[in-house]
């Protein structure tokens, strides 16, 4: 049954950089299985959050540019120690997977919805990253804009047989949540059932969209909020829960400048 993954419903660690790191989990993404490596340059919107609380354990989730320096990621992935934003907590925003280069120290962090709810965060960092550009958003307030479409799951977390060392992404299809809700969508893996895995957490969902004059182009279209909180070779869950950011204009801000 698909949850909300908070920092006591982890299970799963991991050694990075020798520091013991729990993973903020996710839903039906790319990491059971079915999911294909990416690199930067493929995937130059994405990047990973890691939280250093003021004392115990580290957590890794994912995230996306929606400015050159603006994250969105999952609100409980800036809360995953427990501490809450603005108690001390240092976060660091990786171009690939956590612990690799480069990276830059995030600053604000700031909850859009709160985990209850849509469970979207964003922080700020001090510059750009070097051969790295936002997504392109769907930001219409249509909701079969982005349902019913094709697109890709894209996450640093655990895969069955341990931490990513890529960007990952798993092929989906979107549809409205059975009971549907305002500002969340279901994207799908069916054949066969896959999800995502713990450290998936705010990571993009990526859909298809036509271009003016033909052809066509990725666009963001939500973050992976709940799903699974294992990461079994042959689960049996099949969809992930994504909020909608096209609800969410703060998500698109850029940041103010850095005193």
């Amino acid at each position: 049954m698909a949850k909300r993954l908070r920092r006591r419903s982890l299970t799963a660690a991991a050694m990075v950089t020798g520091v013991t790191m729990m993973w903020c989990a996710a839903p039906a993404a790319a990491f059971t299985g079915g999911y294909e490596p990416q690199t930067a340059v493929q995937a130059p919107w994405y990047v990973s959050v890691h939280g250093k609380p003021t004392k115990g354990a580290s957590w890794s989730c994912s995230g996306v540019l929606t400015t050159a320096t603006t994250v969105a990621t999952a609100a409980h992935c800036l809360t995953g120690g427990g501490e809450g934003v603005g108690s001390g907590t240092v976060f660091t925003v990786y171009r690939g997977t956590v612990g690799t280069t480069p990276s830059q120290a995030a600053t604000k962090p700031t909850i859009i919805s709160p985990s209850t709810e849509s469970d979207l965060g964003r922080l700020f960092l001090p510059k750009g990253f070097d051969n790295a550009t936002a997504a392109t958003s769907e930001r219409s307030p249509i909701k079969t804009k982005v349902t019913g479409k094709s697109g890709y799951l894209y996450g640093t977390g655990l895969t069955p047989s341990g931490p990513a060392t890529s960007i990952n992404r798993l092929p989906v299809t979107t549809a409205e949540l059975k009971t549907p809700v305002r500002a969340k969508i279901a994207a799908n893996h069916t054949t066969p059932p896959q999800h995502a895995c713990p450290g998936d957490s705010g990571g993009p969902l990526m859909i298809w969209r036509d271009k003016t004059g033909g052809g066509r182009e990725l666009v963001l279209a939500g973050l992976i909020i709940t799903g699974a909180g294992t990461c079994p070779l042959q689960p049996t869950g099949t969809t992930t829960v994504v909020a909608w950011t096209a609800k969410f204009n703060d998500l698109f801000v850029a940041a103010t400048p850095q005193s």
